[in-house]
């Protein structure tokens, strides 16, 4: 070491462990993830599109990673649902008894991270549709988790006023999404409105197919199983 940092792995010059550092080095670690995540949220209701590009360009010190963004999204989505009773069930399917809300409310909670799986797949086909683009598979992946994850959110904004278990309510839920991811493909891919509206309505359509695809999937593996 010649300098304040090591060349080869970047870790600040090491000093005797004391109490006082200890708890300094843990603030400045929590603070600036916070602060990551903090700037990322606030991007992403902004301007998503030119975030996304500015982290996939180099610009990752100031923005949180896609996944641990998307996992804090979707967890924080799952906790809001439940906090305010948020009825999500499909519209015309009827609950009648407080087993049947709970077995609901339990099944989304686990379906809600098949996200992760869904994105994996729907960014493959992305990326073959387009492989000819600017954009390689990773930056696709980045895109989706970013926004994807985040257009989830609009169920805790919408779902107090119109439940999803309501037509109306699902309706509005799914026309927001829509025009959310949208604004995110007008930014991040340069496109007219009009070319952005198409793209995500194939987009959200083909995440709902992949998404429950592999949500049946599972399910069907956990009855063979006698998990169910």
């Amino acid at each position: 070491m010649t300098g304040e940092f090591c060349s080869a792995c970047g870790q600040h010059r090491v000093q005797r462990l004391s109490f006082r550092r200890s708890v300094t080095e843990a603030w400045t670690h929590v603070a600036e993830l916070d602060f990551a995540l903090a700037r990322t949220f606030a991007g992403m209701c902004t301007r998503p599109g030119a975030l996304v590009l500015e982290y996939i360009a180099g610009r990752r010190r100031d923005y949180s990673n896609p996944f641990r963004y998307a996992f804090i999204v979707t967890t924080a989505g799952v906790v809001g649902i439940s906090f305010l009773g948020i009825d999500i069930s499909m519209p015309g399917v009827p609950l009648e008894t407080e087993r049947d809300r709970a077995a609901i409310r339990l099944m989304t909670t686990l379906m809600a991270y098949l996200f992760f799986p869904a994105i994996l797949l729907l960014a493959s086909l992305q990326w073959w549709i387009g492989r000819k683009g600017r954009f390689g598979y990773a930056e696709v992946l980045a895109f989706d988790a970013y926004c994807l994850s985040h257009a989830g959110l609009f169920a805790i904004v919408i779902g107090p006023v119109l439940p999803p278990s309501q037509p109306a309510g699902l309706v509005a839920l799914i026309g927001c999404q829509l025009a959310y991811v949208a604004w995110c493909l007008r930014g991040f891919r340069g496109v007219s409105w009009l070319s952005a509206a198409g793209r995500s309505l194939a987009l959200t359509v083909g995440y709902i197919a992949v998404f429950n695809l592999i949500g049946l999937a599972l399910i069907n593996g956990l009855a063979l199983a006698g998990f169910l």
